[in-house]
């Protein structure tokens, strides 16, 4: 049976040293928060203190050092406040008003400083929205009903008037520019107004508005070209069944319809020639063998003959030991018998045929080892096969067909600006060597492979299509951009975001900042290239 007396001691060891660590811990923790404290530092003074306190929930002192960091906390945190209040910093005000509600135990001292914060957002707010800057006014909002939890619903209460008096404004707006024939301005209001409500009615006039917009903004390429131009017919429907921009749109060759532009281009029939270039090749192959003297059959007749040489001496030994034992044999003989007691010849004579028998197994020994070292000999073959390799050359014939074509074309614009004329030699070209087998050598033929006319005038299509799609496309940005130019040198707001909307949804992906910052100023709308990507 086990004794329990031992194992008692062990848990009790083990708590030992337990409570051994949680003091180190804890000392720590309360010397790095009087540290903090010292400092001023009172938000980590209060980390330390309240882990200290984890680990000693019964330590009085770790109790009032924790008070003692939340009071310099609060102290702090009042001072702050009522500086970013005074400066206007209403959200950093907002962060201060945050961390007091999470951080300090309730009392009337931190609702007092909580709804000092809160009415100085209350304040913010109707500032804001007294400028018409309902979009300041919502973030302040959202800010106080996520950090001053203790006033969500007051402020949740704060934002659906905002929003409501917002959207009442934007209303009146859209309404008024949609009546006035501004429907860039009209679907500018009508966006922002499906954003912050969602109703579905909202959302129906927005996309009206933008669909009327796309018709009106489309710029559509119509290209011309002759039935008879083979390039033409093969590159034209490659233009239409591309997606180049949700409002530029290349017509197929027989489709009719509104363009603003007029693409015409020719191509003809690519031309084809065939090159021949000769060369040769080389290649090593193995023409035969060739017997060469085995090292290791030299190796082996070296071995053999140092173990004849080590028998030779074993034997010689042997011979030496059978002369001692006969000399030691006629000594005993001499001296006669005597009995129980031993000679000094009867002690070489035992010796030498000691040293005899020793001499004859060492002899053995050495016999066996030459026998094998015999057969390995035999084994080993005086000669190695050692292939024998030659160069071959040969003839090597190269094919290069190419084939080239002529575009030639330009943009006709209908808002006036000059035409845009464009052209290339397009070239395309394919090689393949081939040449006959070579049989001495081990080489297969290798045939001529060469891709068909058909495939390189497909490169050269495919050629064309990217080259007049960059031309399109500077075609397309030069239109943007002259919308750009147009709202800088009109005279009225409205003409002014009428161009800016136009340019925008031109392409809403790329919009220059400045344009950004100037529809905010004119509708205090934020955002205005993601709100009208959005509203597709």
């Amino acid at each position: 049976m086990i004794p329990l007396r031992p194992r008692a001691s062990l848990l009790s060891l083990l708590a030992l040293l337990l409570l051994l660590t949680s003091g180190c811990a804890f000392g720590k923790a309360m010397k790095a928060g009087d540290e903090h404290l010292a400092a001023g530092r009172y938000s980590q003074a209060l980390n330390a203190y309240e882990k200290a306190l984890k680990l000693k929930p019964e330590s009085m002192e770790a109790q009032a050092k924790v008070a003692q960091a939340q009071a310099g906390l609060f102290e702090e945190s009042s001072r702050k406040a009522t500086a970013l209040l005074q400066g206007g910093d209403i959200l950093g005000a907002i962060e201060v008003g945050s961390e007091v509600h999470r951080r300090l135990p309730p009392s009337a001292a931190k609702d007092e400083l909580i709804n000092g914060i809160a009415a100085g957002a209350n304040a913010r707010i109707d500032q804001e929205v007294g400028q018409g800057e309902y979009g300041v006014a919502l973030v302040v909002i959202d800010a106080a009903a996520k950090g001053l939890p203790t006033w969500s619903a007051a402020m949740e209460g704060r934002r659906q008037q905002v929003v409501a008096r917002w959207v009442e404004v934007l209303e009146g707006l859209g309404e008024s520019a949609r009546k006035a024939g501004r429907p860039g301005d009209a679907l500018l209001c009508y966006a922002q107004i499906a954003r912050l409500t969602g109703v579905p009615a909202h959302l129906a006039r927005r996309d009206e508005l933008r669909r009327q917009l796309d018709d009106e903004l489309r710029y559509v390429i119509q290209p011309r070209g002759q039935v008879r131009d083979e390039g033409f017919m093969a590159v034209a429907p490659r233009l239409a069944t591309r997606d180049p921009g949700p409002l530029l749109q290349v017509l197929g060759p027989r489709e009719k319809g509104r363009a603003a532009v007029q693409l015409g281009f020719s191509l003809g029939r690519p031309t084809f020639q065939t090159y021949r270039s000769d060369d040769s090749k080389s290649v090593e192959y193995q023409s035969g063998t060739r017997q060469v003297a085995n090292p290791s059959h030299e190796s082996k007749q070296n071995e053999v003959t140092d173990q004849e040489r080590r028998l030779n001496e074993a034997q010689d030994e042997v011979l030496t030991q059978t002369e001692y034992v006969e000399q030691y044999s006629e000594d005993v003989a001499r001296e006669g018998p005597s009995p129980n007691t031993s000679t000094g010849a009867e002690q070489n004579l035992s010796n030498a045929k000691n040293r005899l028998e020793a001499a004859r197994r060492k002899e053995k020994e050495e016999r066996d080892r030459l026998q094998k070292l015999r057969e390995e000999l035999r084994d080993t073959p005086a000669f190695n096969e050692e292939p024998v390799y030659s160069v071959h050359t040969f003839p090597v014939a190269t094919y290069t067909l190419r084939a080239e074509i002529r575009l030639q074309g330009d943009l006709t614009h209908g808002d006036g600006r000059p035409a845009q004329g464009f052209g290339d030699q397009l070239v395309t070209s394919a090689s393949d060597e081939t040449y006959p087998a070579q049989p001495v050598a081990g080489v297969a033929e290798d045939p001529l492979a060469l891709p068909s006319q058909g495939e390189l005038a497909d490169r050269l299509w495919e050629q064309a299509r990217l080259r007049i799609e960059a031309e399109v496309r500077r075609s397309f940005d030069e239109h943007r951009h002259a919308f750009l130019a147009q709202a800088r040198a009109a005279k009225s707001e409205a003409e002014v975001i009428e161009a800016l909307v136009a340019y925008v949804l031109l392409d809403p992906s790329s919009v220059e900042p400045e344009v950004g910052d100037w529809l905010y100023r004119l509708r205090r709308i934020g955002g205005v290239a993601d709100l009208l990507a959005r509203s597709r």
